[in-house]
C-alpha cells in the first residue's frame, strides 16, 4: 500500500540536492516487498551515493562578447555542451536551458546567440543542485565581463557600471525572455 511506503532521508542540509529525486532502488524495493509479501528495507551508503546518485553540473562552455569602442555590450554568443550523464534524470536536461536563459545576468545586452547541446556520457546522471544552471551562468558571464575589461584596459567596475540595466529600463525583458522588475 502507498501508506506503508516510507522514504527517510536524514538531514543533509536542506530540501535540495540528491535527496529530491526518485532513484531506481525505490521501485525495486517496492517490487521486492510485493514478491516477498513482507516489508523490505534498503539503505544506501555514501560510496553508493557518490557512484550512482545524480550529480551536479558538468558543462563545457565557450562564450564571446561583442562591444563597442566605449565598452558597451552589443551582443553575446554562448555555446554550451552539457553532460546529461548515462541516463536522463528528473530535471537534468532542463538545467542547461535555465542557465542560458540567465546568460545576460544584470547587463543590458542587445543580442544573444545561444546553442545548447546535451550529451549522453558514461557518468552518473546530472540533476538540479542549488541554483540549477544559474550559478554556472553567473560565473560564465562575470568571467567574460572580466576578460572584456582586461582586453579594453578598463577597470572591471567601470565596464560593469556602463552595462548594468538602468533603472529607467525596468520592467526589463532580457534577450532570452526573462522579465526583471524592481
Amino acid at each position: 500500500k502507498k501508506s506503508e511506503l516510507r522514504i527517510i532521508t536524514p538531514d543533509v542540509g536542506g530540501g535540495f540536492g540528491p535527496k529530491a529525486f526518485v532513484y531506481r532502488e525505490y521501485p525495486l524495493v517496492l517490487e521486492a516487498a510485493k514478491r516477498l509479501g513482507r516489508p523490505v528495507k534498503w539503505a544506501g551508503d555514501r560510496t553508493e551515493h557518490f557512484l550512482t546518485d545524480a550529480q551536479g553540473r558538468d558543462n563545457v562552455v565557450k562564450a564571446e562578447m561583442a562591444l563597442d569602442k566605449g565598452g558597451r555590450f552589443l551582443g553575446m554568443k554562448v555555446e554550451l555542451l552539457a553532460n546529461i550523464g548515462a541516463y536522463v534524470s528528473q530535471y537534468g536536461p532542463f538545467i542547461p536551458y535555465v542557465g542560458v536563459t540567465m546568460s545576460t545576468g544584470v547587463y543590458d545586452i542587445g543580442a544573444i546567440d545561444v546553442s545548447v547541446t546535451g550529451l549522453y556520457t558514461n557518468t552518473c546522471p546530472v540533476d538540479a543542485y542549488r541554483g540549477a544552471g544559474r550559478p554556472e551562468a553567473a560565473l560564465l558571464l562575470e568571467k567574460l565581463v572580466d576578460a572584456c575589461a582586461h582586453d579594453l584596459g578598463l577597470p572591471v567596475e567601470d565596464i560593469r557600471r556602463r552595462n548594468f540595466i538602468r533603472p529607467e529600463q525596468f520592467p526589463y525583458r532580457t534577450q532570452t525572455g526573462r522579465l526583471y522588475d524592481t
